[in-house]
């Protein structure tokens, strides 16, 4: 019983965390799991931006913008245009949801550092929240690249995870 509450206890700080980093082998069912995640936050009706990081080129933030179809006079103004999503948010007791699969799969030279860089300025945000997903062995490499900031509330990262019915997610 004690453990049970434990379990739930942990898992509940990870969904109160800033950024969450999903790991697993290759074939595992990240993709899908994300996918369902995301399904879940959209019809929750939470704003949620999911991204393909083989797709990413360039700055992180400006690919999201061009993706969005943004002015480019919000480029101009990224932390004030952020900081008025963070305020509206807020307001309206929503959450920003961004989701980058795959970040292993993006060969583009400095993206290990840019992916790192672009989690640490989102989290400054009170009302975002980042999912990253990678290979294993991708993670073990370059997993120190992530942390570049320590909250007291962390960041946990959820290992091995199997695909299961309905969106959700089993622990190997």
């Amino acid at each position: 019983y004690n453990e049970i509450l434990g379990s739930l206890l942990k898992y509940s700080k990870v969904a109160n965390g800033k950024y969450l980093i999903l790991t697993g082998s290759a074939g595992n069912g990240k993709t899908n799991l994300l996918g369902s995640i995301s399904e879940l936050l959209v019809n929750l009706k939470q704003t949620t931006i999911f991204l393909n990081a083989r797709e990413i080129e360039g700055d992180i933030l400006d690919f999201i913008f061009d993706e969005l179809g943004l002015p480019d006079l919000y480029k101009k103004h990224k932390e004030i245009y952020l900081y008025l999503v963070n305020l509206l948010l807020t307001v309206q007791n929503k959450f920003l949801f961004i989701i980058v699969d795959a970040i292993n799969e993006n060969d583009s030279d400095g993206f290990g550092n840019q992916i790192s860089a672009f989690i640490n300025k989102i989290a400054d945000y009170s009302r975002a929240k980042i999912v990253v997903s990678c290979r294993n062995e991708y993670y073990k490499e370059s997993g120190e690249l992530f942390v570049t900031k320590i909250f007291v509330d962390g960041g946990a990262t959820l290992k091995r995870m199997r695909p299961a019915p309905q969106g959700r997610g089993y622990r190997i």
